[in-house]
C-alpha cells in the first residue's frame, strides 16, 4: 500500500504528462491554421489545384475547391447502383485539370 504522499507525487506526474499531451496537439492545431493552403492540403490529404490548367467556367461563383485551393476526398452516392463511393483527390485532379471536365456537376 502506498502513502498518501507518493499517492500525490503519482498524479502529480499523470496531471504534468496530460498537460503536455494537449498543449502539444494544441500546438499543431495552431500551426496548421498559420500554414498556407498548399501545406495544410499535404496534412489532410489533399491534392494541390492548378488553377491554369482547368476548364473555363464562365460564371459568377466559383468551385470550392479553388477557393480552398486544393481537393479533398468526397462521398457520393452511384446514381446507378445507389451504392456509396468516395471520389478521390486524384481522380477529381484528374478530372477537373487533364479531361477538362466540367465544374457545373458541383
Amino acid at each position: 500500500m502506498k502513502s498518501g504522499k507518493q499517492r500525490r507525487i503519482e498524479l502529480k506526474a499523470k496531471k504534468q504528462s496530460r498537460k503536455e499531451k494537449l498543449s502539444a496537439k494544441q500546438l499543431t492545431l495552431r500551426e496548421s491554421q498559420k500554414l498556407p493552403p498548399s501545406k495544410l492540403a499535404v496534412l489532410q490529404d489533399g491534392v494541390i489545384v492548378d488553377t491554369t490548367t482547368l476548364a473555363p467556367l464562365n460564371s459568377y461563383s466559383v468551385p470550392d475547391f479553388v477557393q480552398r485551393q486544393y481537393y479533398i476526398d468526397r462521398p457520393f452516392t452511384c446514381a446507378d447502383c445507389n451504392s456509396q463511393e468516395i471520389w478521390t483527390a486524384a481522380q477529381q485532379k484528374w478530372w477537373y485539370e487533364e479531361a477538362k471536365g466540367s465544374l457545373l456537376l458541383l
